[in-house]
């Protein structure tokens, strides 16, 4: 037993009544969730017993899939919802017109749907990928329902559009009215949770004797990533009168700079021969001063204002330094050291200023909003999209055949359970919780298989709608409250398909004790198909992370070296969606995804100083002879980084482009641009030198370093 463990079984020892208070305690947001959900099972079973469908089972599966806590999450769950229904049902209908006399060739063509919104799922973000999991599921509802009836599937596809905006308008009715919760205080939180991070960061930056640690810059790029997820959502709660979300957008933007400047800072500082005196000294610790201006919270103008105003203060001193300009002046090589140092901390000064500018605009209702520069922040993963495609469309053929070979009627939901789920589930569970989801599909269905056998008991004896729906609604009350802890949910899926295919509620009511027997045992294989689903036909395990971490990184830094994006703004944001996606997902305990981790993030670093020389070659203020250098600086970098049988840097191209630029500021009389640039350009090539030998050296053949 740990120390903790020990402390906290005597507390319970010596405060037994306080320690089981605190267990019982009710927590105000799942009670307030559950509340939602029970009222939402109400509404929906009286707008599906008034219109008369027959299948309202699909109304109290689709309850958990848009009844979400945050209104903005239920209105973006619920949009994404719809457009995906009449795309699946058109296509649905699409299918069943040009196939439906042929078995083989229907399963064959809803496969190949459900492949390709898989595959399209793949390049979007959140719930936007939603839509796509949901057009696939139509369209297998409708195919399985209708088979080889044709004359059916336009009454089908009008049912399951109803069915399915049912629970949309009753979650409307009820989170955006009875108990409306924005998700603008999540979205607060979550900035304020990648604020501190990226501070954190900074901290440890200037502070040349703290070693970064892996673990705080995955936290970070998670936090960022949530922030613009909760973006996203907010994005859709179009009465709120709070933050302007191109503001906050404008905000986290200069937050994934700052953190890219932090980590340019700790790369400097653990170059070789670095000068811990004179100019970097007084720097250093002018920058830290005005660290403890920052205000604690995000959330005021005028701190924020006043914060920034110290760091553009700073970055003034700091150009006009006497200390600063005579080692400017110093064009050589041996003092390019120095002035790349200084020239770190200078950035990292600015990025940290225009953050702060940019988090007192927020607050600052005079402040206009940024102007927008939309950039494609989802990195476009071929391989992980066929993969995701993959999956529910074997899956699909594999439950037809058996369908097929059984001519059992109990297989035809599981088949199209089995299909839908693996479509959906990745757009909405978190990718950790999904290799263990047949287990919590499970436990879910077995959990609720005890209360489904009394209901059909007892519910025979209730003939009024209103006891009718106050016992379901109780039912899914206790259970969402249960299962609406973090990482519970998919229990909760599990639960409410047990309740909903085995009671099938409609006015006309036929309970079968018989076929609540074979639905059972239909529904017993469901776990197992869905553990298959994301354990063996697609496993995305620690081999899987690493694997396409490398293959985007790899790629994302060759089209930097080679200098074929000009948007570093949009190099930037795919990085993050690469690291935060495989990156933000490893296992940190392992000293192999430590050093991959380590890797990635100094790619991204390499990647943006790659993209500011090719911007400095692209305007023309560099010389031919120092231009032609950059891509061959960029090629072996990235040869070295990620390539699949990765080389040593040529060192020597480094020490070329520093010698040229060196010769070339030592001659040159004339100021300006020119000038300016061709000092840029020796910083730069002095950094990438730096790295190059330090962190890209020697290596083990297809084993990147640390």
């Amino acid at each position: 037993m740990t120390a903790g463990e020990a402390a906290g079984s005597q507390a319970r020892m010596s405060h037994p009544g306080a320690w089981l208070t605190k267990r019982l305690r009710p927590d105000p947001q799942r009670l307030v969730y559950a509340t939602n959900i029970a009222l939402i099972t109400v509404t929906v079973l009286f707008l599906a017993f008034l219109l008369n469908l027959q299948n309202t089972y699909w109304g109290l599966i689709s309850i958990p899939f848009v009844a979400q806590i945050g209104s903005g999450i239920t209105v973006w769950r619920s949009v994404s919802r719809m457009v995906g229904t009449v795309a699946g049902a058109l296509v649905g209908l699409a299918i069943i017109a040009l196939f439906a006399q042929s078995p083989v060739a229907s399963i064959a063509a809803v496969a190949l749907w459900a492949f390709g919104v898989g595959y399209l799922a793949r390049f979007e973000i959140g719930f936007d990928a939603y839509a796509y999991g949901t057009a696939g599921l139509t369209a297998i509802v409708i195919v399985f329902g209708t088979g080889p009836n044709a004359d059916l599937a336009y009454g089908l596809a009008l049912a399951r559009l109803t069915e399915t905006l049912i629970p949309v308008f009753a979650a409307f009715a009820i989170l955006l009215t009875v108990f409306p919760r924005s998700v603008e205080n999540t979205l607060q939180k979550g900035i304020l949770d990648a604020r501190d991070r990226v501070l954190a960061i900074v901290r440890q930056a200037v502070d040349f004797d703290t070693e970064p640690d892996p673990a705080d810059r995955q936290a970070a790029t998670k936090a960022l990533s949530a922030a613009y997820s909760n973006l996203r959502a907010f994005s859709f709660e179009r009465s709120h009168r709070g933050l302007d979300v191109d503001k906050v957008g404008g905000a986290t933007n200069r937050l994934n700079h700052l953190l890219v400047a932090a980590e340019t800072l700790s790369l400097v500082a653990e170059g070789p021969e670095r000068n811990a005196d004179g100019p970097i000294a007084w720097a250093v610790e002018g920058f830290s001063r005005r660290m403890e201006a920052i205000p604690v919270r995000f959330g005021g103008a005028e701190g924020a204002g006043s914060a920034a105003a110290g760091f553009r203060d700073f970055l003034a001193e700091l150009d006009g330094n006497i200390e600063t300009r005579v080692s400017a002046q110093k064009t050589g090589v041996e003092h390019s050291r120095d002035m790349t140092a200084l020239h770190a901390v200078r950035n990292l000064a600015q990025c940290m200023a225009s953050f702060l500018e940019a988090e007192a605009a927020v607050f600052d209702p005079r402040k206009p909003a940024p102007r927008r520069h939309p950039v494609a922040a989802r990195y476009p993963d071929h391989l992980a999209a066929v993969q995701r495609g993959l999956r529910p469309a074997l899956l699909l053929v594999a439950m037809s055949t058996l369908w097929i070979a059984t001519a059992s009627s109990s297989i035809e939901p599981l088949a199209m359970l089995v299909g839908s789920l693996s479509l959906v589930l990745p757009t909405i569970a978190p990718r950790p919780s999904l290799g263990g989801a047949g287990i919590a599909l499970g436990l879910g269905l077995l959990a609720m298989l005890p209360v489904a056998v009394f209901l059909q008991i007892a519910l025979p004896y209730v003939e009024s709608f209103p006891v009718f729906a106050l016992i379901l609604a109780s039912v899914m009350f206790v259970f969402f409250y249960i299962c609406s802890a973090p990482g519970r949910l998919i229990y909760a899926f599990g639960g409410t398909i047990m309740l909903a295919i085995t009671l099938q509620p409609a006015n006309t009511q036929s309970y079968n004790p018989l076929g609540l027997f074979n639905t059972g045992a239909a529904l017993a294989l469901l776990p197992a198909a869905i553990a298959v689903a994301f354990t063996v036909i697609v496993p995305e395990n620690q081999n899987w992370l690493r694997s396409h971490l490398r293959r985007g990184m790899r790629h994302l830094l060759g089209r930097a070296a080679s200098g074929r994006d000009e948007d570093p703004d949009e190099f930037l944001a795919q990085s993050l969606d690469v690291i935060g996606d495989y990156g933000g997902d490893l296992d940190l305990g392992q000293d192999d995804n430590r050093a991959l981790l380590r890797r990635a993030r100094l790619s991204v670093v390499l990647g943006m100083e790659l993209h500011q020389l090719h911007r400095l070659r692209r305007l023309g203020h560099l010389p031919r002879d120092l231009s032609d250098l950059v891509p061959e600086m960029g090629t072996s970098l990235a040869g070295a980084a990620f390539s699949e049988k990765p080389t040593p840097p040529d060192l020597a191209i480094f020490a070329e482009a520093e010698n040229r630029a060196g010769a070339l500021l030592g001659k040159a009389q004339a100021s300006g641009p020119s000038r300016s640039a061709v000092l840029r350009f020796l910083l730069g090539a002095r950094f990438l030198h730096d790295v190059a030998r330090t962190r890209l050296g020697a290596q083990p053949k297809g084993k990147p370093l640390a």
